[in-house]
Order: C-alpha cells, then structure tokens, then sequence
C-alpha cells in the first residue's frame, strides 16, 4: 500500500515538473512589403475606341451612339423623271455701241472741183452759196473689233443719224455700211432732206445679217440746194455728222466679248409623293 502511494507522488510530481518547464523566447512582427510594382491608366479601363487624344497629349472619352436612321427614300417617292433641255446664244445679249463720225464743208469742197474750191476760199466770210451737185465722200473705216470679230444675227437693229450742222440744207443723201473683207452690203439708205441744224434718224434691222468687227461707211451722195442766195458764214470745220448706233443684238453665230449677263436661270419642279409621316420620340 505504501509503495502504491509512493508511485502515485512520484507520477504527479513528474507531471507538474513538466508543465512548469519556462519555453524558449520566440516574436512575431507583421511586416507589409511591395512584391511587385506596376501601374493603369484610362486608357487600361476603357476602350481605345472611346478615347481620343488631342496635339497637348489630354485624353476626351467620347461616347457615341445611333440614335434614329432615317432615309429620304423614306419620307418620299421620287417619280422617274428626266430633264433635257438645250441653250443656245440667241438668249445672250452683245454689247449696244454708238460710233459718230464727221463729214466737214472742207471735205465736202475737195470733192466739189472749182465750185468747192471757191467756197472753201471764203472761210470766215458770209456768202450766198450756190447750189451744190451731188458728191461722195472717201470711205470712212469703222472699227468695232475690240468689241466683235464676227456676228451672225438672229435679230438685231441699227440706227443711222445724220446731224446736218452745216449752214445750207443737205439732200439726197445716200449711205452704205459695207464688210471690209468681202465688201459685203450690211445697211444702206436715203435721206431725201436734212434742214441746216437738224438731225434725222433711221433705223434697219439687222437679222440674218454677218456683220464684221471692221467696217466702211460711205456717203455714196450728198448734195445740196445751197443758201436760197441768203448769205451765211462759211467755216469748212462745220461738218455733217454721222452716228451709227447697234444694239438689241443677239447672234447666232459670233466671235465676241459678251457682257456679264445669266446664261441660264430656270426653275425645275419635281413632284414628291408623301409615303409616311414621321413621329419619333427618343
């Protein structure tokens, strides 16, 4: 019994000097350390659709999106419609020009033989002038090339003025206005009288006519009654004076400067059949 109880003392007191052993001296830290650096950007977190960039390097996010596709084709139906139509030059318009030259007492006496002699010798004074026969004058060039070369006209008027300033009555005259390449008869007239100081004026038509930039004009005859013995003042620069006027002309066929003007202006009409009404919300 006594060794049963000595057993027993020596197990509790192996135990207790077990558990009583001090452990060995440990810590614990908690340490945080970087294993691995990187870095994002916009553009790692959105599409690089959405994203432009501009010349300073700063980023815009655009967002696009479709919001309602409509046709015209839709709305209407267009009906299968052409148009042809042609424009010729009889609807342009050349320029209106004016051309005056004088014929002069002085020229008319050169072409008079003796009689003209003897009035052109009484310049300054007042004479009764006898009547004068029938004389032509030199032909006269006209030109009007910086304007035309050449013009077919489908219409077309000129008007010849003679302003008589001489101080006796001129009468039966006769003009032409001739091509200069061909001779070619344009216009040609009569003026049975023209009182001193007095203007008469013509006018013919140009349609059909090939009219070219350099011209001649020519008083073919002009005479005169003379002074009715009542002495006037003779000056050889008063002159007769001859005008020639074109305008309203529009060619058929020309080689010309044409004035600013609408070639064409014209409206259309198309007929635009309704297929649907549009109401949309969004």
């Amino acid at each position: 019994m006594k060794l049963k109880n000595a057993l027993i003392l020596l197990f509790c007191i192996s135990i207790l000097a077990f558990h009583c052993r001090k452990s060995e001296p440990s810590w614990q830290v908690d340490l945080l350390s970087p294993l691995l650096h990187s870095s994002i950007g916009l553009g790692d977190l959105i599409a690089d659709s959405l994203i432009k960039k501009d010349a300073n390097g700063e980023l815009a996010v655009v967002f696009q999106k479709k919001l309602y596709d409509i046709r015209i084709d839709s709305i209407f139906s267009f009906y299968d419609t052409g148009v042809i139509k042609s424009y010729n030059i009889d609807s342009l318009s050349l320029y209106n020009t004016k051309i005056d030259y004088p014929i002069t007492l002085g020229q008319i006496c050169r072409n008079s033989g003796f009689l003209g002699l003897f009035i052109a010798s009484q310049h300054g004074n007042s004479i009764a002038v006898p009547a004068i026969p029938a004389v032509s004058s030199p032909a006269i060039e006209i030109d009007a090339d910086s304007l035309f070369t050449t013009m077919t006209l489908l219409e077309g008027n000129i008007d010849i003025t003679l302003k008589n300033g001489l101080p006796i009555d001129v009468s039966n005259v006769i003009f032409e206005l001739r091509n200069t390449s061909n001779r070619e008869l344009i216009v040609s007239g009569n003026f049975p009288l023209i009182a001193a100081g007095k203007t008469e004026t013509k006018t013919y038509s140009l349609a059909g006519k090939t009219v070219e930039g350099k011209l001649i004009g020519q008083l073919i005859s002009l005479a005169s009654p003379g002074s009715n013995g009542v002495p006037v003042k003779i000056d050889t620069n008063n002159a007769v004076i001859a005008s020639i006027n074109v305008y309203n002309l529009h060619p058929k066929i020309a080689t010309a400067i044409f004035p600013a003007q609408n070639l064409i202006n014209k409206s259309q009409p198309f007929i635009l059949k309704r297929t649907s009404c549009i109401s949309k919300k969004f």
